[in-house]
């Protein structure tokens, strides 16, 4: 299936064939986006990457809030479906390995952003600050550890999201708590794009 988008330039509209659907567009766009942060420097590429996750992550917790009408702190299964969903609806595919009160690990084996992944580590800083976001902001603590990443060539990958601070494991990425100013901060971006 074909989809068209159109374009206008100086008042002439264009159709161009978009192959498959946005998604192979949008993939595109977050890595050409990194090819430009590479001029600019590792610093603000890691500082890029993790306003855009906390952003999106908000966003996204909000829409599943909304569907699922829950106003309250999630629990660690509602936390789980939601990073599982999240995940596999843009082209992953995760899994659950375990998930307890202190402790939810995720595996997957095919990376949202395709193949050229491999040339931009950094994108794992995405799945972190989301699932660290949203994990901070329900359970008051967060802490990710991406032991294995598609992008390091590993074949896979594996997370561990830490919720409590004395069951961590050395390594990984801590994220605080802000659940007010976050799910604000999501609002802010749903009402921007038509209450997706």
């Amino acid at each position: 299936m074909i989809q068209l988008m159109k374009f206008y330039f100086t008042g002439h509209e264009q159709s161009i064939p978009l192959r498959r659907n946005a998604g192979i567009f949008l993939q595109t766009f977050i890595l050409e986006l990194m090819h430009a942060n590479e001029q600019l420097g590792q610093k603000h590429c890691e500082q890029l990457i993790e306003h855009i996750a906390k952003t999106a992550g908000c966003f996204f917790e909000e829409t599943y809030r909304d569907n699922t009408h829950n106003n309250g702190p999630l629990d660690i299964e509602s936390y789980t479906e939601l990073i599982l969903g999240l995940k596999n609806n843009i082209g992953g595919k995760f899994s659950l390995v375990s998930a307890n009160r202190d402790c939810v690990a995720v595996t997957n084996s095919c990376c949202p952003f395709g193949e050229q992944v491999t040339d931009f580590p950094e994108l794992c800083r995405m799945t972190s600050s989301v699932f660290g976001g949203i994990a901070a902001r329900n359970f008051g603590y967060a802490k990710v550890e991406i032991r294995q990443s598609i992008a390091r060539r590993h074949g896979r990958c594996e997370v561990c999201i830490y919720t409590r601070p004395e069951r961590c494991e050395k390594g990984g990425r801590q994220d605080g708590t802000d659940a007010a100013g976050g799910l604000r901060q999501g609002a802010k971006v749903r009402n921007q794009f038509g209450g997706l």
